[in-house]
């Protein structure tokens, strides 16, 4: 018998290519065990192209099935992984560049939390090897900086310029890439004119940066650091910003004439930032964790905005808060605001989206809900909801009503329309008078205090059903007639009191 070490790789894969998933997987297993790195690459590779799908947004792995081979390449140890990875290498013939460039990724996704430096230097290396190669660079690739002394201030720069995004974990590492490394990620003296996004998460460290021309052709930048970032370029092309914890320097050149997405979280000088600015194209305003004065946001700024999130903000002074139209969707949590103002706000009418979350209660006879609103989330009130001041938007689709003391809901007069209706984390403790529309898909209950079921008729279109109860529903109920069910989710004292048909029936312990 001639062993398949005599044959070329390509008919190697060939002949192998004809074996199932696991069948491939045992040989893997066994050639790992072995430690013939040749023919497990070679399996590797058929693997690769049958389970893995790579996101090309960043996101990480996914399997499109379950392969415990291929785990175990990772499992058996770092060294074998980066062995058989090596051993790739020789093999780029069998498989289209674009979608070995992915296989790498697959790597680098694994190792990038890796502890090892000897692994993370490797990894390193590897990549400088690739950039330099012949194939074709993916197009987004994640650089994770290791931290050894050994990587080369020369070899780092030439792959820095080959990349279009750039991603780096913790900043404290820098130091060991000595000082030339610090200035040229602090001050981004060299030019990137690939760089398209450009990640930084400094885990703490006080890690100022200043943006140039350099850098003029970045479309994403996502900051967060316990430094201080100033733009001394017009960056025409970005179009999503986000800055946590950083103080913004507003001496800089800040014009953002595309930008489509803002996100500031926990961020110093805002006010002055945004008033300092037009932002024509942006679309979503996410403000969260700031201490602001309200009234210093001056919303015509935004002349395209569609998303406004404030989320626990903390003003010292209200004044006149105006919200700007043209909004489609607003999001107000654990934000101190007036109650007079939040009672008499005035809704814009194309507003489809709106979640409020607050400490006061809201008087609805002052609310003037939008006519289009298709979704509406009533949360965190003290004192008990009103519902014969409410009154539902006519076309409404959501309707979330949560810890809100609701102790009856068979006064709330509800739209045909509506598929979805929450009422977590209430005080009801019957819903057999309650008048439900007859397209609800989704109903949850949970967490309030039903002990009885008796005389309700639930929708027949119902799909999901919440049941998790603070007491225990004493009755048996059979709930067969809702021919629509697919999930119902039940306390696990109550489970057997329930009869259904076809359903995923999920169990909660209290």
């Amino acid at each position: 018998m001639i062993p398949l070490t005599h044959y070329p790789g390509e008919v190697v894969a060939e002949i192998l290519g004809f074996l199932n998933t696991l069948e491939v997987g045992n040989i893997i297993n066994f050639s790992l065990t072995y430690n013939d790195l040749w023919l497990a690459s070679i399996c590797f590779h058929i693997l690769c192209d049958r389970e893995f799908a790579i996101r090309d947004s960043m996101m990480p792995i996914e399997f499109q099935t379950s392969t415990h081979a291929v785990e175990n390449i990772y499992s058996i140890s770092s060294l074998t992984s980066i062995a058989l990875l090596e051993s790739m290498l020789y093999f780029k013939s069998l498989t289209h560049s674009r979608d070995y460039s992915k296989k790498i990724n697959i790597f680098f996704e694994t190792y990038k939390t890796e502890n090892s430096k000897l692994i993370r230097r490797k990894i390193f290396e590897l990549a400088h090897r690739f950039s330099l190669s012949d194939e074709s660079f993916p197009t987004k690739f994640s650089l994770f900086f290791c931290s050894s002394q050994n990587v080369s201030w020369i070899s780092l720069t030439k792959l820095l310029r080959r990349l279009s995004t750039i991603i780096i974990l913790n900043t404290r590492e820098l130091g060991l890439l000595g000082p030339k490394m610090c200035r040229h990620l602090r001050n981004m003296s060299n030019s990137f004119p690939n760089l398209k996004v450009l990640n930084i998460d400094s885990n703490g460290e006080i890690f100022p940066i200043e943006l140039g021309n350099e850098v003029s052709n970045i479309e994403s930048l996502s900051f967060k650091s316990g430094g201080r970032v100033k733009f001394n370029t017009v960056l025409q092309l970005l179009k999503h910003l986000r800055l946590q914890n950083v103080a913004i320097d507003v001496n800089g050149c800040n014009q953002f004439t595309n930008l489509i997405t803002l996100r500031l979280n926990n961020t110093v000088n805002t006010a002055c930032f945004i008033s300092r600015n037009e932002f024509p194209k942006v679309q979503e305003l996410h403000i969260e964790d700031t201490e602001i004065d309200l009234s210093d946001l001056n919303f015509r700024l935004f002349s395209n905005l569609k998303c406004l999130n404030l989320i626990n903000i903390q003003s010292y002074y209200f004044g006149e808060i105006t919200i700007p139209q043209g909004l489609t969707s607003l999001v107000i949590e654990e934000t101190f605001l007036p109650l007079m103002q939040l009672n008499y706000a005035f809704f814009p009418t194309s507003l489809k989206y709106l979640d409020l979350k607050t400490d006061y209660q809201f008087s609805f006879s002052s609310i003037k809900f939008p006519t289009q609103l298709r979704s509406l989330t009533i949360s965190g009130g003290y004192g008990n909801f009103n519902c014969r001041q409410f009154v539902c938007p006519p076309f409404l689709e959501e309707l979330r009503i949560t810890g809100q003391n609701l102790k009856s809901s068979h006064k709330l007069r509800l739209p045909k329309t509506l598929r979805l209706l929450d009422l977590a984390s209430n005080n009801i403790n019957k819903i057999s008078d309650m008048k439900l529309p007859e397209n609800i898909r989704n109903l949850n209950l949970n967490y309030n205090h039903l002990t009885s079921l008796k005389n309700c008729v639930l929708p027949m279109k119902l799909e999901i059903l919440h049941l998790y109860q603070s007491e225990r529903i004493e009755e048996v109920y059979d709930l067969r007639y809702l021919i629509n069910l697919t999930l119902l989710y039940l306390n696990v004292e109550d489970f057997e009191r329930f009869r259904v048909s076809d359903v995923t029936t999920l169990k909660h312990s209290l």
